[in-house]
């Protein structure tokens, strides 16, 4: 019987076939010329969109949130006015609101404070809390991502609280459209308005960036892969157990048994 060994087989995996091996994970490409990035535990990041979420946070985020809780035309008011009951348009916001007066003259959005005396409004302070708390979340959260996108580094925890903020600042920019049941709204007939129509365009945007740091996160393997180091700390030291807790000390004395 012939035990002379078979001749070993030399396979040559070309630098291109490697790339192409290694780059298989990666998600889409947002832009072309912009290649992901690979984080230390070798997970592929799509850096082009999360520019995307960058620029949709600060643009369509926070500038919205700006304008919706600064605006004087948050709802429309139809108001009959005259003996024929001619219909005009009023407007009302967050913090002012146009009066009759500026109406009837056509004088273009003459807004007056709601703490105006001679006025008597009651302003919508729900839908403000709720306006000012998104515009506060978003900027974390859109923060946080450019910090990402210029440095290429972030943290578990700074990722999340990201995400979080996010989550966070489309629930309370949903939560602006209660200026509808707000008292400016019993005692008025109201509509949609440049305000809050911006207001739910912005609550959609930061949906989606809280969906997309989830989709395309730099962080989403590192706790597992955290786990797994203390595993193997444990198994070569023996100071934790199979589920990465520290097992307790103890002293062992065969002699003395």
């Amino acid at each position: 019987m012939d035990m002379t060994p078979a001749p070993e087989t030399i396979i040559n995996i070309t630098k291109s076939a490697a790339s192409n091996v290694s780059n298989s994970s990666a998600p889409t490409q947002t832009f072309e010329k912009l290649e992901p990035l690979m984080t230390q535990d070798g997970t592929f990041v799509d850096i082009g969109r999360l520019i995307v979420v960058g620029v949709a946070g600060a643009v369509g985020g926070v500038l919205l949130s700006h304008f919706a809780l600064t605006t004087c035309d948050f709802v429309s008011i139809e108001v009959p006015v005259g003996y024929y009951n001619e219909t005009l348009t009023a407007h009302a916001g967050m913090s002012e609101f146009s009066s009759l007066d500026s109406v009837i003259f056509g004088s273009s959005f003459g807004c007056i404070s709601y703490e105006d005396q001679y006025y008597g409004q009651e302003a919508p302070e729900f839908a403000k809390i709720m306006s000012m708390l998104a515009m506060v979340f978003g900027s974390i959260a859109t923060l946080i991502v450019w910090l990402y996108n210029f440095t290429s580094s972030t943290t578990v925890i700074a990722w999340t609280l990201a995400r979080m903020s996010a989550t966070a600042a489309a629930l309370f920019q949903f939560g602006t459209l209660q200026f509808f049941y707000s008292q400016v709204c019993e005692d008025n007939a109201c509509s949609i308005g440049t305000g809050s129509f911006f207001s739910f365009i912005a609550g959609c945007i930061y949906a989606y960036m809280a969906f997309e740091m989830g989709r395309n996160s730099p962080v989403q393997r590192m706790i597992p892969g955290m786990c797994k180091e203390l595993i193997a700390k444990g198994d070569t030291h023996g100071d934790v157990d199979s589920l990465g807790k520290e097992k307790d000390s103890y002293y062992s004395a065969p002699e003395l048994v």
